[in-house]
């Protein structure tokens, strides 16, 4: 979620909205024309590599990019995943960040599913 107000240059205070929630992606109330990064951190406690990939969707979609996707992740690997919400055209925008982790049951899967 994310609140794009227009920046008034003859006022004194610029009014911004700090979204600091744990488990969700809310990029709070954001000047037009500023770029706001979050981090998802991901570790893979599988005994085999995981795929990972991030699908954004509802009106935030064409705002929000990914630093990183369609990535693979090795057994106990840990990483941040940069998501940035550029704040292009006032208005109030929502939506979901999906994390599609794909893991092989079996061993013999691994190469067919692209992990090695």
């Amino acid at each position: 979620m994310a609140n794009v107000t227009k920046m008034k240059l003859d006022e004194e205070k610029v009014k911004i909205g700090v979204a600091t929630q744990k488990y969700e992606l809310n990029f709070g109330t954001v000047p037009r024309g500023v770029t706001v990064r979050k981090v998802i951190k991901l570790r893979n406690n599988e005994p085999r590599p995981a795929k990972i990939k991030f699908k954004a969707c509802g009106s935030i979609k064409p705002f929000i990019t990914f630093q990183e996707n369609d990535v693979v992740l090795n057994p106990s690997e840990y990483r941040e995943f940069e998501v940035s919400f550029n704040a292009g055209r006032v208005g109030n925008f929502t939506g979901a960040v999906d994390v599609i982790i794909k893991v092989p049951r079996y061993d013999f899967l691994i190469p067919i599913m692209g992990l090695m």
